[in-house]
């Protein structure tokens, strides 16, 4: 841009900069076209982390001074081809707080909300899959805790946990830690959820039930997303 005074030119490479960006969005959408893999083994998770870095750069540079004044000319320049086209004069040009990158940000965050939503809806049903039995436990004839030396997790809960603790792991591993920050609270109101309505809802509990179902998810389930912030019950209300 350095090399380019003439505001005109640099609207014309601003241009071009946005057809480059529009174009990588889409050999992304090509990729993935051609990815069938499990989502958490597939590009998807490559290509989250590139979309937002370049989502985030953007954003940093849609609000520089030189971008700004670029913006700034841009919506001058329509207004007066807008003039032009109808034969008055040219509107005042009213500022808002848009930047040139505005629609390319928002489409390639399109994508990204797109594929955060398959890559968590993977984990969540690979969850899913392993409760059926703890889904169907005698809930309504289990022992309390004053029958029992001490309370531990529910035998037929233990493959769904494991099965959480990896799908969690490996989001951590292959996601930039924005992302799976996203992922986690978006898995976390999935298993809210899912709990309450799979669970709770179409089950009696007997008192010793209750308290084995609740030690499960407080002793169990919040600790795995324990790691990942101080709060893990203010996600599951």
């Amino acid at each position: 841009y350095n090399r380019l005074p003439q505001p005109g030119h640099r609207l014309q490479f601003l241009d071009l900069q946005l057809e480059l960006i529009d174009d990588w969005r889409v050999r992304l959408l090509q990729l993935l076209h051609g990815d069938r893999e499990d989502p958490l083994s597939s590009l998807i998770p490559k290509i989250l982390n590139s979309l937002h870095y370049v989502s985030t750069v953007l954003t940093e540079w849609g609000n520089t001074v030189h971008f700004l004044q670029l913006y700034f000319y841009k919506k001058q320049c329509e207004a007066a081809e807008t003039a032009t086209d109808q034969g008055t004069e040219i509107a005042d040009y009213a500022e808002d707080e848009g930047t040139v990158f505005d629609e390319s940000v928002a489409l390639l965050d399109r994508l990204k909300n797109k594929l955060m939503d398959e890559i968590t809806e993977s984990v969540a049903l690979d969850v899913k899959a392993k409760s059926r039995p703890y889904r169907t436990d005698k809930w309504f004839a289990m022992q309390n805790k004053k029958e029992v030396a001490s309370l531990s997790v529910t035998p037929t809960g233990c493959p769904m946990f494991q099965e959480l603790t990896a799908g969690l792991h490996k989001l951590n591993d292959v996601l930039a830690l924005p992302l799976f920050t996203i992922a986690w609270k978006n898995l976390a109101d999935q298993l809210d959820q899912y709990l309450f309505e799979e669970v709770v809802l179409v089950n009696q509990f007997n008192v010793g039930g209750a308290e084995q179902f609740k030690f499960d998810v407080t002793r169990n389930l919040f600790p795995l997303f324990g790691l990942y912030t101080t709060r893990p019950e203010s996600y599951f209300p």
